[in-house]
């Protein structure tokens, strides 16, 4: 901040011919300096402002969720009874909190209420009832994830019935950190939605999952889709090292999409080096129109 100011002040000064001969300040500027040093502040100003407490929010439930066992409609309707017996006003806290718009224009919710195991079936039962926007409906199931609860068979369900893919593209976000078969299916599910947007989306949330790996063969079968979706499937299976990829990876070397082609490159590298150090694709790459490329082929070359 003081960086700044003092640079536009020297613009000022600069612009009014008030600096002196090899960059001394002349007299003028010296007057003009004075100008802006901070007048004596009082001694009621220099009090210190007094500690607003943050507001307290509603104490959550005191018992935990029961885990899935039968419909999960049931479930949801069961669990939402008890956390409005037990604990009504942080009930209607999650039903009600507002979502925060991201640097990036989407929005979000956040807060520490929701980082509770009882706050995943409120949070579906408001998805479900509330009516809202598909932009605060895609936030609330993607908060999801930050309630460490059981949610993932829920949304492999939601999933195939969801209208929106925005929506859907907020469930399939929030499975990245759920291990287990639900979660895999879901996002298997996903990996075959009709909107490319869910399966690219999928594609990107596989590389992150914990068990990601066992989700290689719809992965690879991702690599024969629109480029987006190939650029996030061939960066999972090079993050996730699937041996089984390398040819299907090979195969867009030529893709006309030059981040296609990076990314592929970039993923056979990290899954077989050796592999990649023998590729004959590498004597055109190494003179890719697109110097990304080009330089990631002529590092592998050189080694």
């Amino acid at each position: 901040m003081r960086t700044s100011i003092m640079t536009l002040f020297s613009l000022a000064l600069l612009s009014v011919g008030c600096v002196g001969e090899e960059g001394e300040p002349s007299n003028q500027e010296r007057s003009a300096a004075v100008q802006f040093e901070p007048a004596q502040l009082s001694e009621e100003a220099t009090r210190s402002a007094p500690i607003v407490a943050a507001p307290e929010l509603p104490s959550p439930p005191s018992s935990a969720p029961a885990a899935i066992d039968g419909p999960w409609q049931a479930w949801v309707d069961h669990e939402v009874a008890r956390v409005q017996g037990e604990a009504p006003e942080w009930f209607e806290h999650v039903m009600t909190v507002a979502p925060k718009p991201t640097r990036s224009g989407f929005l979000r919710l956040v807060g520490p209420e929701l980082e509770d195991p009882n706050a995943a079936p409120v949070l579906l039962h408001r998805y479900l009832i509330a009516g809202e926007s598909a932009e605060v409906k895609a936030a609330v199931v993607a908060a999801l994830v930050r309630t460490n609860g059981a949610y993932a068979k829920v949304l492999g369900e939601l999933l195939v019935s969801e209208p929106d893919p925005l929506v859907r593209v907020g469930m399939v976000s929030s499975l990245r950190r759920v291990a287990g078969p639900d979660s895999l299916a879901a996002i298997e599910v996903a990996l075959a939605d009709t909107d490319p947007q869910v399966r690219t989306a999928a594609a990107n949330i596989a590389g992150r999952h914990p068990d990601g790996a066992t989700l290689a063969v719809p992965l690879i079968d991702a690599l024969d889709d629109l480029p987006d979706v190939q650029l996030a499937a061939s960066r999972s299976l090079g993050y996730l090292r699937v041996q089984s990829a390398t040819a299907a990876l090979t195969g867009l070397l030529a893709s006309p999409d030059a981040e296609v082609r990076l990314s592929s490159l970039q993923a056979i590298d990290r899954i077989d080096p050796a592999y990649a150090e023998g590729l004959s694709q590498l004597t055109v790459l190494v003179g890719d129109a697109d110097p990304k490329v080009a330089r990631a082929a002529q590092r592998i070359a050189a080694r």
